[in-house]
């Protein structure tokens, strides 16, 4: 029992078990060969450095931000209930699911198929570079403007107006169940 300060000048070795109770002050650097087991929490004050593998098998909290200056792989689920800024690229090999909106401040390009289930909604324009199948119904509140030949392979049913205003060619027989009105000549061709 030592009630006193003990200063070694030198090394101090061990051979068994050493059980302090109170509280321990290093100056200087501490190794250890083997294992380390804490039965409550480690303080540290300043930086950590861990040059080998690190296994956790409890919860990690950090309340600050985390720096990682190589890949980061994870098992399991990760669940983020503040916000993600990344500023590099983002690549994901599977499913990708939202539960809430998605908001993309720039270009989305998406060069495989794309599926919605609900309602697809513009405020601008869509550009499309190729055909456009549509196995529905198709319903336009604005303007339809098309600069090049519409083929209809069924029948053309309007519920308004229409207004021509170049020529019109028809292979097939017009039917018209009521009156017709010509504002200048009707010229035909034949019988």
């Amino acid at each position: 029992s030592v009630n006193k300060t003990v200063t070694l000048a030198s090394d101090l070795s061990v051979g068994s078990d050493v059980k302090i109770t109170g509280n321990t002050l290093m100056s200087g650097t501490l190794s250890v060969n083997k294992t380390v087991t804490l039965a409550s929490d480690l303080s540290v004050a300043s930086d950590v450095k861990i040059t080998g593998n690190t296994l956790m098998s409890g919860t990690l909290s950090v309340n600050k931000t985390v720096t990682l200056a190589s890949d980061l792989s994870v098992a399991s689920d990760v669940k983020i209930t503040g916000n993600t800024l990344m500023s590099g690229t983002l690549s994901v090999n599977k499913t990708v699911t939202l539960a809430s909106d998605l908001s993309v401040g720039s270009d989305v390009r998406i060069t495989g198929n794309t599926l919605m289930s609900g309602t697809v909604t513009m405020i601008s324009n869509l550009s499309i570079g190729s055909d456009v199948k549509i196995t529905g119904n198709t319903t336009m509140s604005g303007t339809l403007s098309v600069n090049k030949t519409v083929t209809l392979a069924s029948d053309l049913s309007i519920g308004s107006d229409v207004k021509i205003t170049g020529n019109t060619l028809m292979s097939g027989t017009l039917s018209v169940n009521k009156t017709v009105t010509l504002a200048s000549d009707l010229s035909v061709g034949s019988d």
